[in-house]
């Protein structure tokens, strides 16, 4: 019998329009985004590249799917760029560069990684038992 893990099904639907999936695989992907993303080039890595652009998303859904805690640092981060999030990747990557944010951002080490790490958690989504080890 096969296994569906969660970054399989994460690969399958990443290239799905987001409007096609279910409310709870749209959370999936945000997460798994998020995560992945943050896990490689911390948050200044997420923050310019397309999937920064679903950060506003994430960002409603984390509270419900991991707690307060994870809300507060995408939001407190997110802040860094400004009163209003940027709508590009490109913006939000000349913000960083221009106030010298990309060490804050930075996944080494990273609070966003740091985090990850000591909660034990290949990704955010197993957190609430969506996904598989």
């Amino acid at each position: 019998m096969s296994s569906i893990t969660v970054w399989s099904l994460y690969q399958e639907l990443s290239g799905v329009d987001p409007k096609t999936l279910t409310p709870a695989l749209r959370e999936l992907v945000l997460m798994c985004d998020l995560f992945q993303e943050v896990s490689f080039d911390g948050l200044g890595g997420y923050f310019g590249s397309r999937r920064g652009n679903s950060a506003e998303a994430a960002l409603r859904v984390l509270p419900d799917l991991l707690g307060e805690e994870w809300a507060e640092m995408l939001e407190a981060a997110m802040r860094l760029l400004g009163e209003e999030y940027p709508a590009s990747p490109e913006d939000r990557a000349a913000i960083i560069e221009k106030r010298g944010l990309a060490r804050a951002c930075g996944a080494r080490p990273g609070l966003f990684r740091t985090r990850v790490r000591h909660r034990r958690h290949r990704c955010p989504c197993q957190a609430r038992g969506t996904g598989a080890s």
